[in-house]
């Protein structure tokens, strides 16, 4: 296995570097070799890191490990941690507005 490590890709016609982590092998025959690579942010016009979801989906030791960030960032929620209140306001605000409510989407995001 080896080391990723970060890749800047500069797309010519919006002028944004897009940051990806991954890696690259020799493979025997080609004239190309793999690439395993994934997009964790870009860089914005004052040149400072915006992260994405998948950057926030990493482990702390592999966002350290990018170099890009002083400390880690905490991603404000992971799928499923809705909490029961957020779900019943959002279904007092959609009979309110006269808007159909599903009742098992709404489900899904409460913990019990």
């Amino acid at each position: 296995m080896q080391k990723d490590k970060l890749i800047r890709h500069l797309n010519k016609q919006t002028n944004v570097t897009y940051l990806y982590w991954g890696h690259s092998t020799y493979m025997a025959g080609l004239k190309f070799p793999k690439v395993e690579k994934k997009c964790i942010g870009k860089i914005n016009s004052k040149g400072e890191f915006v992260p994405n979801k998948t950057f926030l989906a990493l482990s702390v030791e592999q966002q350290m490990e990018t170099g890009l960030v002083d400390e880690p960032y905490l991603s404000p929620y992971t799928r499923g941690d809705v909490p029961r209140l957020v779900a019943s306001e959002l279904r007092k605000r959609k009979i309110k507005h006269g808007l159909p409510v599903d009742t098992r989407h709404v489900s899904v995001y409460v913990q019990k």
